[in-house]
């Protein structure tokens, strides 16, 4: 198969489409539940809760359409991972669940 740069761009654009819509829609879940997001991150023990909730709508949303879009690419997608990185060991410690909660 040839790959000419007009099926490299459209590629490009399905691989970003697809990587946004993990986190554009969480995003919009955390902007319109806002204070059920505050709730939920106060209840992990993290400090500053409504600052912690305006971040992480910035990099769903913002950074998700920012990569959707085509704009600032690399930084959008490297900022998206780390933030992924940062939460998982806080929100997502699926090896902390007791064994009998496991499904």
């Amino acid at each position: 198969m040839i790959f000419t740069p007009a099926l490299n761009n459209a590629m490009a654009l399905l691989g970003r489409a697809m990587i946004a819509m993990l986190f554009i829609p969480g995003g919009i879940s955390k902007l319109t539940g806002f204070a059920g997001t505050v709730g939920y991150i106060a209840s992990k023990g993290v400090p500053l809760p409504e600052v912690c909730a305006a971040i992480a709508i910035i990099v769903e949303l913002g950074l998700g359409i920012a990569l959707l879009v085509g704009w600032k690419t690399r930084w959008a997608a490297l900022a998206i991972a780390i933030f992924t990185v940062a939460i998982t060991f806080i929100f997502h410690a699926f090896w902390a669940v007791p064994a009998e909660q496991v499904m």
